[in-house]
């Protein structure tokens, strides 16, 4: 994924750490996200949507795709303002919401599993104890 990064700020003209600035994030936040198991965090690629929006969050994520959702030879053009595009905010705001109710729904169902775990576990115990 970094190299993706990486093609990035060179079709934009740009260093990672430039990049990194003009997104909002600290330095080598991009680098220091690989290098974790989970991979970069929600709220990275929303600053990027923020900053680029025609940058295609797809590609970013699984190679698939066109880098850019609308095709130029000049990556320069697809900077824009926060402010240029009404939709731009509720949609990250809709994203984000949906990011917070899944991290729950993950939460519950990862201590339900654990309940059924432990229930497995007690009569799994208790057979055996039967059947000795």
């Amino acid at each position: 994924m970094l190299s993706r990064f990486e093609l990035i700020v060179s079709k934009l003209g740009i260093s990672i750490t430039e990049f990194e600035r003009q997104i909002g994030v600290s330095v080598s936040s991009i680098r220091n996200g690989l290098k974790g198991n989970s991979g970069p965090r929600t709220e990275l690629y929303a600053k990027i949507f923020r900053r680029y929006p025609d940058v295609n969050l797809h590609w970013l994520i699984t190679g698939e795709g066109d880098m850019f959702l609308h095709q130029s030879d000049r990556g320069q053009q697809f900077i824009v303002e926060e402010t240029s595009n009404p939709y731009q905010s509720q949609m990250l705001e809709m994203m984000q919401e949906q990011n917070e109710f899944l991290k729950q729904q993950v939460e519950h169902w990862r201590q339900q599993c654990e309940r059924w775990q432990a229930e497995y576990d007690k009569c799994k115990g208790e057979l055996q104890g039967k059947y000795k």
